[in-house]
């Protein structure tokens, strides 16, 4: 077993550093939350984080309650709000579905392990077409930009959806 765990990163990295881009069709196994994914890439698992973006946790763990706070909302609403990104989400990534991940070629993974990339509900020969999973959620309110996201045209735009979703009081903006 602990073979076979040594070996899927060293594939991945391998399959990757070979591709013209950190681009990879993937199949959505199962979405955790709003903002965490576990997908199978060349039937291997991998967990993705969608990145750039923060969504409200669906359970009561300290973090929740750090979030009530920073929000203005109880912690019911926290967890109502975080399961309705995840609900959002499985909408879009439903399991057996495919996905397209673009993933960071500056940071691989974040410090849990997953691997931070954009994420699109498609496969990646339409992904042109596609709206991605992080517009989803911050255009509805469902989550912040995460303001350790890398200046870029991607992330000025998802600021633009969040001004406007603030503007709109959507989702967690609605009490600030």
């Amino acid at each position: 077993m602990i073979k076979y765990l040594l070996i899927i990163p060293i594939l991945l990295i391998t399959t990757l550093t070979f591709a013209d881009e950190f681009v990879i069709n993937t199949i959505v196994d199962e979405v955790k939350d709003g903002d965490t994914y576990k997908v199978l890439y060349l039937k291997l698992p991998l967990t993705i984080r969608a990145l750039g973006i923060d969504t409200l946790e669906t359970r009561k763990i300290k973090r929740a309650y750090t979030q009530a706070d920073k929000y203005n909302i109880s912690i019911d609403e926290v967890i109502y709000l975080g399961q309705i990104a995840k609900n959002t989400i499985e909408y879009y990534l439903s399991p057996t579905a495919s996905a397209c991940i673009e993933l960071d070629d500056e940071n691989l993974t974040d410090t849990y392990g997953r691997h931070l990339g954009i994420v699109y509900p498609t496969s990646c020969e339409y992904r042109d077409k596609e709206q991605t999973i992080q517009e989803i959620i911050i255009r509805n309110g469902l989550g912040e930009v995460d303001w350790r996201i890398e200046e870029t045209e991607f992330s000025k735009h998802l600021l633009e959806l969040q001004d406007n979703a603030k503007k709109n009081k959507l989702g967690i903006w609605s009490k600030l």
